[in-house]
This record gives C-alpha cells, structure tokens and sequence, in this order.
C-alpha cells in the first residue's frame, strides 16, 4: 500500500498543479489560499507567482514557512508539504525559477515569461520555498472497510523524484 500512495505522490507531482498552500498571519490565525505551483526536477523547491500584496505573500515574507497539500478533487489521499526558506527570487535564483517556470508554460503551450514580468512596476513576483519535509496519507480499516486510524507516512525526497 505505500509504494502504491508513494506512485500516486509522483504522479500527482506531474499532473497537477494547484496546491492548498497555508501561511500564518501576523495574529497567529491560520491562512489558506489555492495556488498554481511548479515543482523543481529534484523536488527540493516550490515555485509560483504572486503579487507581493497578498496576504499569503506577507507572510511568507515575515516567516519563510508554508505547509501545502496537493490533491486532486475526488480522489483520496494527497500529498502534504512542509517548508522553508520562502522568499521573493531576485537575480540568479529568479532566473532559475524563471527557467523552470517557462519550461512549463511551454509544455503547456503557453508563450514564456521575461524576467521584467517579476520586476519593477510589474504586479507579480516569483516565491520559492525549500521542500522540507513530505508526507502520504494512509489508514487502517477494519473487515467492513471503515477507516479505524488515520495516519501520515513520511517520504525520503528520492520517493518523490521520477523513475
């Protein structure tokens, strides 16, 4: 049963990209907002683009932390995300992030994006955040099916790199 969530993981990596992604704002309440993600090749990092105005925005800024959970509607299960070290690319990491980012808008036949659209009077910035720690969901169920324990198993970063 984990191999099988272990695959789901990788695929759900490949085919989907919106993720729930939680912040904390400045009071200590909880923060929930859907994004569109990249994931790097080595599933270290997280890439998206946001307007540094958001709230979720600020507060990766104040923090660095976010916790995302990427599923698909329907389907059980999902993959949970902690994570570190956001922040606003500049320079050379936003020209890496701009290069993993346009390698998707290609594939998904979309025009790529200049640098300047993440610059200056522009409304959007690129956000990374480092890949900390990554969980499956998985459950025990009694004779009848039930769920009787729900629990999280925790992935090495290998797991979720392609085979």
């Amino acid at each position: 049963m984990i191999e099988d969530r272990i695959e789901r993981a990788r695929g759900l990596l490949e085919r989907v990209h919106y993720a729930a992604m939680a912040t904390v704002n400045e009071d200590g309440s909880p923060h929930n907002t859907p994004i569109h993600f990249i994931i790097s090749d080595s599933r270290k990092y997280i890439y998206w683009a946001s307007s540094p105005a958001s709230q979720h925005s600020k507060n990766l800024n104040r923090s660095g932390q976010a916790f995302f959970v990427i599923y698909e509607p329907g389907v059980g299960g999902g993959l949970y995300l902690q994570t570190r070290n956001g922040h606003e690319l500049t320079g050379a990491q936003l020209k890496d992030g701009l290069n993993i980012w346009n390698k998707s808008r290609m594939a998904d036949g979309k025009p790529e994006l200049a640098d300047t659209f993440f610059k200056g009077n522009f409304p959007q910035r690129m956000y990374r955040v480092d890949i900390m720690k990554s969980w499956v969901n998985c459950s025990d169920r009694d004779k009848a099916g039930n769920i009787i324990r729900d629990y999280r198993y925790e992935l090495a970063q290998e797991d979720l790199l392609l085979r």
